[in-house]
């Protein structure tokens, strides 16, 4: 197998990956075209041409991986055309999303506490755990970065 196939089977596997966790495949997909490119930015175009979709497909996934902090958009001087590269704190911005759902989550079910405050005990206590267990990873998420940031720079 050539390098280019080793690199469309990665690219794929990243596909199936995201979307086991949630995501379209082709933002994985997107995801593993700039992380692999030779070249650290990357137009639209060249993603659609290198992935062989169409410039909406690659529009609409590129949204959802800057708003889960994993790639930037990034400017030229001199060009009006949109540039994608990988976040350098994709890692960090993806945690820092889960955590932003984790409290909303967590705002949720604190509502739905309220709801069922005169119903049975088991049915409080079910929603009590959950908004327990987003509380703690609320809490618990930030400290893991700091501690993952502190290791990086020791590297």
């Amino acid at each position: 197998m050539d390098e280019a196939q080793k690199r469309t089977v990665f690219i794929e596997k990243y596909g199936m990956f995201a979307e086991k966790v949630g995501f379209p495949p082709m933002a994985g997909r997107i995801f593993a075209w700039v992380l692999t490119s030779e070249s650290p930015t990357q137009t639209a175009e060249q993603i659609a041409e290198g992935l062989k979709t169409s410039r909406s497909s690659v529009s609409t996934a590129t949204k959802l991986l800057i708003q889960w902090g994993l790639i930037e958009r990034a400017r030229m001087p001199g060009h009006r055309t949109n540039y994608y590269r990988i976040s350098l704190d994709g890692c960090k911005g993806n945690l820092q999303a889960m955590i932003r759902l984790i409290s909303e989550e967590r705002k949720i079910l604190e509502y739905g506490l309220d709801l069922v405050k005169n119903s049975r005990r088991d049915l409080r206590q079910q929603l009590k755990t959950y908004r327990d267990l987003c509380f703690f990873c609320e809490h618990e998420f930030p400290k893991l970065i700091e501690k993952w940031e502190r290791a990086r720079k020791k590297k």
